[in-house]
């Protein structure tokens, strides 16, 4: 069986579990740009229910080859890191090579602008916006903004906003409405990519990686996380987007968990809380989403747990 599932092992070196968040993103801003954000007033007159959409399937999968190829690359930089971190299982121990890692990259952001070329103009510009910030400008000299913790904040800002930008741009042009319903998003998925610094300290020190919380400290950290975290309901409320709401309710006790305790685990339980809640939230308005999520993650802890003996993902602490 093992040796079966090392065919799959060019697809799980795209890291495919981290697709979630900006899968569910993606359909978020497409849902925002429908005004279809009235989450609990809408079980009243009916949500707007979208089973197959063929343009919202080209754009996520063209942003899947995007996002894969720039996680790639970003594993080629971080090889002794994400050792330290024991996140490593496929280029450190020699099933890939780098040179096969640097192709594959290529490929899928390759295909990634040549489908972005062929669904919409606007959606190729933010393509290459997200490639270039994602791909080279996080992980390359002389910016490597990963390595820059203000520079790396804003760097995940950006993606994130990116990746709402995409399904908005799907469904509404870019105006300055997009900028004014996003910050919601942007400030929920702020809040989690700070927390999901901290469980890498120990390996980003010894890497020599310099990360927000290796700058600045684990509570500032965890206050301008829970800050962002804070903004979010007030940002929903303001543009009465009952959807963030709902999402803030639910990760709500996770996130007062983490800010009593202030430690790895419930940073971790958190993140994962709130990237749940989320997909499965977003779920409600594209209901195959969830087969989608639900088929790779079962079968991402099938591979992980028969091919490395790893119990990987998970909702615990760790």
């Amino acid at each position: 069986m093992s040796d079966r599932l090392k065919l799959f092992d060019y697809l799980f070196l795209t890291r495919p579990i981290l697709f979630f968040p900006g899968w569910a993103t993606c359909l978020a801003g497409y849902a925002a740009a429908e005004g279809d954000v009235d989450f609990l007033s809408g079980f009243l007159h009916g949500i707007h229910i979208e089973w197959w959409n063929p343009v919202v399937v080209a754009g996520l999968l063209i942003f899947s080859c995007a996002m894969a190829g720039s996680f790639v690359l970003n594993q080629l930089q971080d090889i002794h890191s994400d050792e330290m971190n024991n996140k490593l299982f496929l280029l450190g121990t020699g099933c890939i090579s780098a040179r096969a890692g640097y192709i594959e990259s290529f490929l899928l952001l390759g295909a990634a602008l040549v489908g972005a070329f062929f669904l919409h103009m606007m959606f190729l510009f933010l393509i290459c916006a997200f490639i270039i910030v994602t791909a080279y400008l996080y992980n390359f000299a002389p910016f490597a903004f990963k390595n820059r913790p203000l520079w790396g904040l804003a760097a995940n800002m950006v993606m994130g906003w990116l990746a709402f930008a995409l399904g908005w741009v799907m469904c509404q042009p870019a105006t300055p409405r997009l900028l004014s319903h996003s910050m919601p998003y942007l400030f929920f998925n702020t809040a989690l990519y700070l927390l999901t610094t901290m469980p890498d300290m120990k390996g980003d020190r010894t890497s020599g990686k310099l990360t927000f919380p290796l700058k600045y400290g684990v509570k500032s950290t965890a206050l301008l996380s829970l800050f962002f975290f804070i903004l979010t309901p007030v940002a929903g409320m303001w543009h009465k987007n009952e959807f963030m709401l709902v999402v803030c309710a639910v990760t709500a006790p996770f996130m007062i968990r983490f800010a009593r305790k202030r430690d790895t685990a419930s940073a971790i339980v958190a993140i994962k809380s709130g990237i749940a809640s989320f997909a499965l939230l977003i779920c409600v308005k594209f209901p195959l989403f969830f087969v989608l999520l639900a088929c790779l993650f079962f079968f991402t802890r099938f591979y992980y747990k028969r091919r490395f003996d790893y119990d990987y993902p998970n909702f615990r602490g760790q």
